[in-house]
């Protein structure tokens, strides 16, 4: 996906937080994607707040998960949200 993609994504995952007021999350990104988030994140920040996570420490493809504001980073879950991923 192009980055022009994927910020564009993430500012329609951004308004959907905002707007629902509900967890909206991405597919799992490459980190130079997850740069490029960060980077938009930086210079026009969201409503929402933005917290990456792969399920484990040690992943390098993360998922952006979009945080509605009265939701904390430490009273979010991942878990709840990456059920199982089965690699073989």
């Amino acid at each position: 996906m192009e980055s022009n993609d994927i910020i564009r994504r993430a500012e329609d995952l951004a308004r959907r937080c905002d707007r629902a007021g509900d967890v909206a999350v991405s597919g799992f990104l490459s980190p130079a994607e997850q740069y490029g988030i960060y980077s938009w994140a930086q210079r026009f920040p969201p409503e929402c707040k933005i917290v990456f996570d792969g399920g484990r420490p040690e992943c390098e493809r993360k998922a952006a998960f979009f945080l509605p504001c009265y939701l904390e980073e430490d009273e979010f879950s991942v878990e709840d949200r990456i059920r199982a991923v089965k690699v073989t």
